[in-house]
C-alpha cells in the first residue's frame, strides 16, 4: 500500500516506449493484479516521482487471509477499475 509520495507505473511497449498504466498520488495498492492472478513476478516498472513511502505485506504468510477478507478485495477491485 502506498502510504506517501508520487510514482508512475509503466510498461515497455515492443518499439521500446514506456507506457503509462497509472499514478500513484499518496494512496493505492501495488502489485494488486499479479495478487489476483498469482502471478509471482510483476510485469510493470514503477517510477518514484517524488519522495515515495510504501507498506510492504509478506503475500507468502498473509495470502490466505486476504484472500478471504472481503473488504481488501473490495478494494483492490475498486483499485482496478
Amino acid at each position: 500500500m502506498v502510504s506517501s509520495g508520487k510514482a508512475k507505473v509503466c510498461s515497455t511497449a515492443k518499439n521500446g516506449k514506456n507506457l503509462i498504466l497509472s499514478y500513484y498520488l499518496s494512496s493505492g495498492i501495488i502489485g494488486d493484479i499479479e495478487f489476483l492472478t498469482d502471478e509471482p513476478k510483476a510485469t510493470t516498472t514503477i517510477i518514484a516521482l517524488s519522495p515515495f513511502s510504501c507498506l510492504l505485506v509478506p503475500l507468502k504468510e498473509n495470502a490466505t487471509y486476504l484472500k478471504e477478507n472481503t473488504p481488501f478485495i473490495k478494494a483492490l477491485g475498486k483499485g482496478l477499475t
